[in-house]
C-alpha cells in the first residue's frame, strides 16, 4: 500500500491505471516480452499546444501563478514502487 502525505493532490484515477497497466507490463515480461524500460508521462503538469494548461496530467501539480510544486497522490504510489519493485 502506498503512502499520502500532506498538502498533496489526489488523482486515484492515475494511480488505478498506473496499476493496471504495469500489472499488464509484469504479465508480459514474465511470458517472455522484452521490455527495455517505462517512462510514466508526465512528472509535471505541463503546456500542450492543443489545450494549453488546461489539462493536468502530470504526478507533480504546478500553481501557474506562483510555480509551487505539489506533488500527488500518483507521485508517492510511483516513489514507492520504483523503491520496492512492488504494485500495490
Amino acid at each position: 500500500m502506498y503512502y499520502q502525505k500532506k498538502n498533496t493532490i489526489s488523482d486515484e484515477e492515475r494511480i488505478s491505471f498506473y496499476k493496471r497497466y504495469l500489472s499488464s507490463l509484469n504479465k508480459a515480461i514474465n511470458d517472455g516480452a522484452d521490455v527495455r524500460g517505462f517512462y510514466a508521462w508526465s512528472f509535471t503538469d505541463n503546456f500542450e499546444w492543443h489545450r494549453g494548461y488546461d489539462m493536468r496530467f502530470g504526478m507533480v501539480y504546478i500553481d501557474y501563478e506562483n510555480q509551487k510544486r505539489i506533488p500527488k497522490d500518483s507521485f508517492f504510489f510511483y516513489k514507492n514502487l520504483i523503491e520496492s519493485s512492488v504494485i500495490s
